[in-house]
């Protein structure tokens, strides 16, 4: 049900993320409890290091491959995609991408995730 208490803002730039705000070009700061950001086709950990640090992105490291052992797909093999739709190496750092049927699909895994890890 759609009851308005989650806000949307597009076309605004980023400038940086505060622990508890979403800080924008403008000059304005919005609270912020969580932060989905639809930042288009790019490699994730390149959004990461440009939106947070590149501390971050290093420990957070490549996502998607299967850390099959084939050039550029370094590893580890844990069964599941890279640091999709799990919770990354950075505490509350979450990845959702793909095609619109795989963001379908793994949004809802995605959310039961979520919801296990933070009921009240």
């Amino acid at each position: 049900m759609v009851d308005g208490r989650i806000g949307v803002r597009s076309g605004h730039g980023v400038v940086h993320l505060s622990e508890a705000s979403v800080h924008l070009e403008s000059g304005e700061a919005l609270a912020a409890d969580a932060v989905i950001y639809a930042t288009g086709y790019g490699d994730m950990t390149d959004w990461a290091a440009k939106l947070i640090d590149q501390d971050t992105a290093t420990r957070i490291g490549p996502c998607w491959g299967y850390g099959s052992g084939t050039k550029g797909d370094p590893g580890p093999w844990i069964g599941e995609l890279r640091n999709m739709w799990v919770e990354t190496a950075q505490p509350g750092l979450w990845f959702t991408g793909g095609n619109l049927s795989q963001a379908r699909y793994f949004s809802r895994l995605l959310a039961l995730q979520l919801a296990k890890r933070h009921r009240a």
